[in-house]
């Protein structure tokens, strides 16, 4: 996970390691992938979204999104 000098967490730089190192092989079972995905689990607003510093916090909600579903696809589920 991403920290700022000051020890403040930020969501969108672990978002985009997530995102690498998923990219690159690495699975959920990956101790640092595991960091970076609790680390967003817990800097989630109790709206949903994830934002550190931006107006919206829409692309950094859209970053961790991605960076998630990478790791916890959902099965496409078919309408009967």
């Amino acid at each position: 996970t991403w920290r700022a000098a000051n020890n403040d967490w930020d969501p969108a730089p672990t978002s985009l390691a997530v995102t690498g190192l998923t990219s690159l092989g690495y699975g959920k079972d990956d101790p640092a992938i595991s960091k970076g995905v609790q680390a967003l689990l817990r800097l989630q607003d109790p709206d949903g979204r994830w934002n550190k510093s931006a107006i919206t916090g829409f692309v950094t909600t859209a970053y961790a999104i991605r960076a998630l579903a990478r790791l916890y696809p959902v099965a496409n589920v078919v309408p009967g």
